[in-house]
């Protein structure tokens, strides 16, 4: 008789295994319509999550503003570096192209 450590571990292996077997089918039966790895899952976080929390953030700095003057600085922060990822992100085609090409 197994023990229940046995039968954990085995089933772990198992759904690892499963899922391994569902992504690699994936992978070989879609074809790849991104330039690079990751190009989708780059474009969808740059539209759905960088971009509003920028505009969260200016918002932050703007409401901030009213009540303590020591926060603004550190949104004005935030709101640029989500401005300087979400040019990168969009201009990462240009970027890949260029490394490929150096």
């Amino acid at each position: 008789m197994r023990s229940s450590g046995d039968v954990r571990s085995s089933a772990c292996v198992a759904g690892q295994l499963a899922f391994l077997a569902a992504f690699a089918t994936i992978a070989i039966c879609q074809p790849a319509f991104a330039d690079y790895a990751g190009k989708t899952l780059l474009m969808w976080s740059s539209q759905n999550i960088i971009a509003p929390l920028g505009i969260l953030a200016l918002v932050v700095a703007l409401s901030a503003a009213f009540f303590r003057p020591e926060y603004v600085q550190k949104a004005i922060y935030a709101v640029i570096i989500c401005a300087l990822l979400f040019f990168v992100i969009r201009s990462a085609d240009m970027l890949v192209n260029l490394f490929q090409a150096g």
